[in-house]
């Protein structure tokens, strides 16, 4: 009878703590107070969606358009938003906020593995703070718009119209 092989667990390289390390730090981005404005008038559509059931289609917030044509662009987030407000309130939403950083930022720190640990965490690095300069102004405290930044981010550090001094691998 033969036996079968024996299995060996190897220790985690540099790269998948790396990796972690980045979602992490995505969550910990994620998990600032909400201190932008537009943040709340999403949430409050958010609320009226899920109170509703439907996306609104004419304007039902300012004096100057009350009642006309109006484009939700964002219904996706604001419809989950609305629902985390009602199942957890604000504290809820901002966990909301917390996770799906961390998965974005999970996501480009996987995108950028580039088979050594240090071009992995510079290609990472590249993206998250490309990221950041464009997503908080200084001295602000951006709600929604990082996770957007974060990926816009991403599309910059593997863009192949960059110049060589710019590319991280």
């Amino acid at each position: 009878m033969r036996q079968a092989p024996e299995r060996r667990l190897r220790s985690p390289g540099l790269e998948p703590l790396f990796v972690t390390a980045f979602a992490l730090f995505g969550f910990r981005l994620g998990a600032r107070p909400i201190g932008d404005n537009s943040m709340f008038v999403h949430l409050r559509t958010g609320v009226d969606m899920a109170r509703t059931g439907a996306i609104p289609r004419t304007d039902p917030y300012t004096f100057t358009a009350h009642g006309h044509a109006w484009v939700v662009q964002s219904w996706l987030p604001e419809w989950s938003y609305g629902w985390v407000y009602r199942i957890g309130g604000l504290r809820l939403v901002v966990l909301e906020q917390a996770v799906l950083m961390a998965l974005m930022a999970l996501l480009v720190a996987r995108l950028a593995r580039a088979g050594s640990p240090m071009r992995t965490a510079l290609a990472a690095g590249k993206a998250t703070a490309d990221a950041m300069l464009e997503a908080v102004p200084a001295g602000t405290s951006n709600g929604g718009a990082p996770c957007a930044k974060l990926s816009i981010g991403c599309g910059t550090a593997f863009s192949p119209n960059m110049s060589r001094a710019h590319k991280c691998f």
